[in-house]
């Protein structure tokens, strides 16, 4: 009896040590997962508290924030918000204003019940510190710790304060915040519809200047006559008249698109490694109310380049499918290719001679409309049924393309063609347009003293056969 006593008493003991040793290894694995990360934390999670901290009386004026071996201060200043430190940029206040507001109204979602050691919540070397300050001189310095396992929340704790809290994943993001997430990346949107400037230069390529210049012009004061807006062209080819509907499609089509992605650099210093001290395209926009000037340097990756304002140091990245319009600008595409569109209600006469043939067409208002006006030819009235065609094949004469490398001996013969005009408005000057030959097929055309059009031999056949129709009928 006395030895199954003591058996019993053995096996006890060994029972009883087998289940201490598994606790206890229990216990010591909970520890070393929590501190893995991949331990769930035991927290209340009935209501969220709302807030954690409570600064209704005050303002939240600042916010400085340590992560990712940087230090970022937000200060807000005459109702802005800005970056210490950083002159040239401007934050979207849009988004300063939700990020304060998140800070100043920080609600957490529980608090940990059963603390482990610092380590088990990433709280013994922060992953981020905010430090803020109120109006009122009260101060609050929070510590991030590491994500829960599911990643749905964030460790927190307050300087002064024991509590562990759980903190929403998305309001513990904004702990980690660089400039990048603040800073303004729209840009002034300009209309599409009604430029008042479209300034292109390009390496390699003609530089592009198109103004709008409201009356100005014998063209443009024409067609604002009508209620249409125009623009002209200042380079490559002067006093040519451009569309806005036409730049609308093939130049200034995807404005909408038109904004940075990504901060590269704040503040750069140097723009040469980004190709942005001389960069291979500049691009100035305008329009009544909004301007913006963009200066592109190198490609970034496959799908976007480096960009900067014209006026700020901060270097982006913007998508290449927004610039590839400006990349691939071809003129001939939107611009009106007449040599001298001119609109017989402007005009006194016009003298076109060709050899031995010579065309004077005169003009009698006696109204305010088209109807009203009396054509001449040569001294006699021509209907306007007749008249208006053969003079839309005059003022329609329109250039296949320009070139500016053309000899000086072309110019040195007599003209085969000179066309002139005459306006009404005696301040006007003459618009004289002279027509030499080039090859076979192509005249050059000089118009006030600039020799750069080339027409087609036909179109000028045509224009002359309807103006002769006119004589001989």
């Amino acid at each position: 009896m006395r030895k199954l006593l003591v058996f019993v008493a053995i096996f006890l003991l060994l029972l009883g040590g087998l289940v201490y040793l598994n606790t206890y290894k229990a216990k010591e694995g909970d520890n070393i997962a929590a501190v893995a990360g991949t331990a769930e934390p035991i927290t209340t999670q009935a209501q969220p508290i709302a807030p954690a901290f409570n600064h209704a009386d005050s303002n939240l004026v600042s916010v400085t924030l340590e992560a990712n071996k940087a230090t970022l201060a937000f200060v807000e200043k005459d109702d802005q918000w800005i970056a210490d430190g950083y002159k040239d940029v401007s934050l979207n206040q849009q988004n300063m204003v939700m990020f304060a507001r998140d800070f100043a109204q920080l609600d957490v979602s529980g608090t940990v019940e059963k603390k482990l050691i610092d380590s088990a919540y990433g709280l013994d070397v922060p992953s981020a510190v905010a430090r803020l300050t109120f109006d009122n001189g009260e101060t609050e310095t929070l510590h991030l710790g590491n994500a829960t396992p599911d990643g749905q929340y964030y460790y927190m704790r307050a300087d002064g304060n024991d509590t562990i809290y759980l903190l929403d994943a998305l309001h513990g993001q904004r702990f980690l915040y660089t400039l990048d997430d603040v800073i303004e990346k729209d840009l002034p949107t300009i209309s599409a519809n009604e430029p008042m400037l479209v300034h292109i230069v390009q390496k390699g390529k003609d530089e592009i200047l198109i103004q709008f210049e409201g009356s100005k012009g014998k063209d443009a004061e024409k067609m604002a006559g009508y209620g249409m807006y125009t623009m002209m062209m200042k380079k490559p080819i002067d006093g040519v008249l451009v569309y806005p509907t036409n730049l609308a499609t093939y130049v200034l089509s995807d404005l909408s698109s038109l904004k940075f992605t990504s901060l590269v650099e704040a503040s750069c210093a140097d723009m040469g490694k980004y190709g942005l001290s001389t960069p291979f395209l500049d691009v100035d926009l305008a329009d009544a109310d909004h301007a913006v000037h963009l200066l592109f340097g190198d490609k970034a990756d496959e799908d976007s380049y480096y960009c900067r304002k014209a006026d700020d140091t901060n270097v982006f990245k913007i998508d290449a499918s927004a610039v590839k319009p400006f990349v691939d600008v071809d003129i001939y595409k939107f611009i009106e290719r007449f040599v001298s569109l001119v609109y017989k209600d402007t005009l006194q006469s016009a003298t076109v001679t060709a050899g031995q043939a010579s065309y004077v067409l005169t003009f009698e208002k006696n109204g305010k409309t088209e109807k009203d006006t009396k054509n001449f030819v040569n001294g006699t009235e021509v209907s306007g049924e007749r008249f208006n065609p053969a003079y839309e094949l005059l003022t329609g004469l329109s250039f296949d393309k320009v070139s500016y490398d053309l000899e000086a001996s072309y110019f040195q013969k007599t003209p085969i063609l000179l066309v002139t005009y005459h306006f009404q408005d005696t301040a006007m000057p003459d618009t004289v347009c002279k027509y030499y030959d080039y090859n076979a097929n192509f005249y050059v055309a000089e118009k006030d003293g600039k020799g750069i059009y080339i027409v087609n031999k036909q179109s000028v056949a045509d224009m002359l056969r309807g103006l002769d129709g006119l004589v001989q009928h």
